[in-house]
């Protein structure tokens, strides 16, 4: 009864512990997408970059409104040149300066003639010149007087001016003006006079408005239309392959200003922008959750996993949206395959990619050629998890690193190749940024041992360096109590072959196996395989104090084993569960048969195992152990005692907390028995070689 409640409650503890569990990883995973849309680039509506003169990278566009495209500034201001060139500038004329001008003329050049003239003779004489002088000045001013810089200055850029009079403007030619030297060589002519003494009352009849010119010019300038066409909504602007020529640069570059324009003044950046990239990052982060909830337990049941899972789906999409926003380096420095390289050393493939993968789709909504960017890190990342197969030595970072870089150069340039069709317009600055790319990849192996060191994982790296007999741990174990180590190597060898035949990390499992027993070596000669001669220093003591020295090889290992990664250090504690001394507990239990006996104080402290490779280290540890019992080894006896062993784990519910399923424990029990029989196997008996002397002596005796 009180076995039966204990299960009830270890079943309740366990459901309640896997709520809270995936209640933590989902809020984690909340935050994550928090995270990442904090930091995307909210300043940029339109998302390719424009290069003129280069075909078009990128999808087909097309407009999703109507839209006027407008005149580049170029094209702007050589219509502004134009007009401000051909521009008729305006000048008013005074019809009152032939007045002036004759009387200036006739008072005082004219006086000096008709002074000399006396008598009733000299007026009529004034008369005469001052009509002769009135009408050559009023034909001279009929037309325009101009003042000379005026003139150059109108002559050089239009052939004709407006001229207003009395308010009323028309066009005259250049030709129907005259400057003021030419009006007095006429006039002087004409009135045979010095010109000299007539420059000084000649002046221009037609002054320049400056001030009208200026506002008739910028009206005219304001009147320029900024658009040089429309385009309707639906409309291809581009496709991809197009080349880049100046109208398509004009329409890409209004439809983009349009954008932007439509964004500021509706203010929709902050709404429909942010909701839109919570929505497409939650997606991902919900189908990520779904695959390693449904798909993925290895990660699912186990946080450490699951954060590091979430820290490497996030960290590339905050860098790359802290990129874009303050626009300082190339995407194309950034070294992703340094995920799939990560998680493919702690977790599945396939969970290595997957996450690689939503990485590299959440930051490519981020970057203008994302086309291009997908194109290149999907192949590379899935090259990079390839390589790191079985990686047992930093060489193979730098091979990986390599390939990378290989990768990367032959996508980029067969895709160029395809759309460029120009080896001209190919940009070699690209393979330096690869290069740069793969130099950094090669950090991927010491930030495997940081996280080691941060999450608990341990390596393939690892475990090899760990594996070598001769560090200092295993060297000790093996001149301490000799015959551990060899049961360590018996062990490993049949625990590692078990794990291969089911799947599991079988170099795990074998390294486990070295270090399980490493507590032996505080008291050795307290363990049967270190025991010589038959004497046994058990039989001195009692059984309580037999079961303290016993059960104490446990967390004595776990001290000698303080450096260990703790996934090595799981192997030390769980490799006898919770199950009791049970050549000790029997003795005890015979020996006060009256006694209620404290199961729990002859039981090891545990825990259970709880991952496939630490139940096959105790299962193979308690069969190489008791094979050592068998008195004659044959196929029924080694068959028996694996079954046995196996199902008395199983009964005592030692594996109750693993993953194993009865499939993989019967393909486990076959391969113990397998081996075992191969180890124990019967040898035949050699015959001894008869000497010389002794046959000729069995030659005499026989006579």
């Amino acid at each position: 009864m009180k076995k039966w409640f204990k299960n009830i409650l270890n079943r309740i503890e366990r459901l309640l512990g896997k709520k809270f569990r995936m209640t933590q990883q989902i809020v984690t995973a909340i935050l994550c997408v928090g995270i990442i849309v904090y930091f995307m680039p909210r300043n940029e509506a339109f998302k390719y970059e424009i290069n003129k003169g280069y075909p078009w990278e990128h999808g087909r566009i097309e407009a999703n409104f109507d839209f006027t495209v407008k005149k580049s500034l170029t094209q702007m201001q050589w219509e502004s040149d134009s007009v401000r060139n051909n521009f008729v500038h305006c000048f008013r004329k005074d019809t009152m300066t032939a007045n002036t001008v004759f009387r200036n003329i006739l008072s005082n050049c004219a006086s000096k003639i008709t002074t000399e003239i006396q008598g009733d003779s000299a007026t009529d004489f004034r008369q005469l010149v001052e009509k002769r002088y009135s009408k050559v000045i009023k034909e001279i001013y009929d037309q325009h007087i101009i003042l000379p810089q005026d003139f150059a200055d109108i002559s050089t850029n239009a052939d004709s001016l407006r001229l207003i009079v009395n308010d009323n403007p028309r066009h005259i030619g250049t030709k129907e003006c005259m400057t003021i030297p030419q009006a007095s060589r006429r006039i002087a002519k004409a009135l045979e006079i010095p010109e000299k003494e007539l420059q000084a009352y000649i002046v221009p009849n037609i002054v320049y408005e400056y001030e009208y010119s200026q506002n008739l010019l910028n009206k005219e300038l304001e009147n320029l239309s900024t658009n040089s066409g429309i385009i309707r909504r639906g409309q291809t602007l581009i496709s991809r392959g197009d080349l880049v020529d100046a109208k398509a640069y004009q329409i890409l570059t209004s439809y983009k200003n349009e954008i932007e324009n439509m964004i500021k003044n509706e203010n929709m950046s902050d709404s429909s922008l942010l909701l839109g990239q919570a929505l497409f990052v939650a997606l991902c982060f919900a189908l990520l959750l779904a695959y390693i909830y449904i798909y993925a337990d290895e990660v699912s049941k186990n946080n450490n996993c699951f954060m590091l899972v979430m820290l490497l789906v996030t960290i590339f999409p905050v860098l790359i949206g802290n990129m874009v926003t303050i626009k300082v380096l190339h995407v194309a420095l950034i070294p992703f395959a340094m995920t799939p390289m990560l998680l493919s050393l702690f977790t599945t493939k396939r969970t290595a990619f997957l996450t690689h993968t939503i990485s590299i789709i959440i930051c490519s909504i981020m970057l203008n050629q994302a086309y291009e960017f997908i194109l290149l890190q999907i192949p590379a990342g899935l090259v990079a998890m390839l390589c790191m197969k079985e990686i047992s030595s930093r060489s193979r970072m730098f091979t990986c690193a390599l390939f990378v870089l290989i990768t990367y150069s032959i996508i980029y340039f067969g895709y160029h190749l395809i759309v460029m069709q120009n080896l001209g317009k190919i940009s070699y600055t690209m393979y330096l940024y690869f290069t740069i790319n793969a130099i950094l990849l090669t950090l991927t192996y010491p930030l495997m041992f940081l996280v080691e060191k941060i999450f608990g994982f341990v390596s393939n790296v690892t475990l090899m360096e760990l594996s070598n007999v001769n560090n200092s741990l295993l060297l000790n174990l093996s001149q301490t109590a000799p015959g551990t180590f060899n049961h360590s190597m018996q062990v490993g060898n049949l625990a590692s072959e078990a794990a291969l035949s089911i799947g599991a990390n079988s170099l795990e499992v074998r390294v486990g196996a070295l270090y399980h027993d490493i507590g032996k070596m505080k008291d050795p000669i307290y363990f049967t395989e270190n025991q010589s001669g038959g004497i046994s220093p058990h039989a001195s003591i009692p059984p309580e104090a037999s079961t303290l020295i016993i059960k104490k090889h446990v967390t004595d290992g776990l001290e000698l084993g303080k450096g260990l990664p703790r996934t090595i250090r799981d192997f030390i504690a769980t490799h006898h569960g919770t199950s009791k001394t049970g050549y000790f507990y029997i003795t005890y239990k015979n020996a006060h048969p009256d006694e209620e006996v404290d199961d729990q104080f002859f039981s090891y402290p545990g825990p259970k195992p709880f991952t496939r490779e630490q139940a096959i280290l105790m299962l193979a540890d308690s069969v190489e152990a008791a094979a050592r019992s068998i008195d004659k080894y044959t196929e029924e006896n080694i068959n028996e005692k694996v079954e046995s062993i196996v199902n008395g784990k199983m009964n005592e519910g030692q594996l109750s907390d693993c993953p194993l399923t009865l499939r993989e424990i019967s393909i486990i029990k076959e391969v113990f028995k397998k081996r075992l029989k191969n180890i124990h196997h019967t040898r035949i008996s050699y015959p001894t070689e008869n000497r010389p002397a002794e046959k000729e002596g069995q030659q005499q005796g026989q006579l």
